[in-house]
């Protein structure tokens, strides 16, 4: 009878383990398509946006000689 309930304890403790591990890998599995989809939504971001040398030619060139000077008592 002991022997039994022994074997019964290992048997529910083995199901719970290998529930245990179904669960981290289907978690494991959503976490990474997650990760592959804003992967994919950064790539496709980046593509529509205009590099740093397109920006240059539609931003007006700055003075750099002269300075601007403020009246803070305005």
């Amino acid at each position: 009878m002991a022997v039994d309930a022994v074997a019964a304890r290992a048997e529910a403790s083995d199901r719970r383990e290998a529930a245990r591990e179904a669960a981290q890998q289907y978690f494991q599995g959503r976490a990474d398509a997650r990760r592959d989809q804003r992967v994919e939504e950064a790539k496709k971001s980046l593509a529509v946006r205009p590099t740093p040398a397109e920006r240059a030619i539609e931003a007006p060139p700055r003075r750099r000689g002269s300075t601007q000077l403020v009246d803070i008592l305005a």
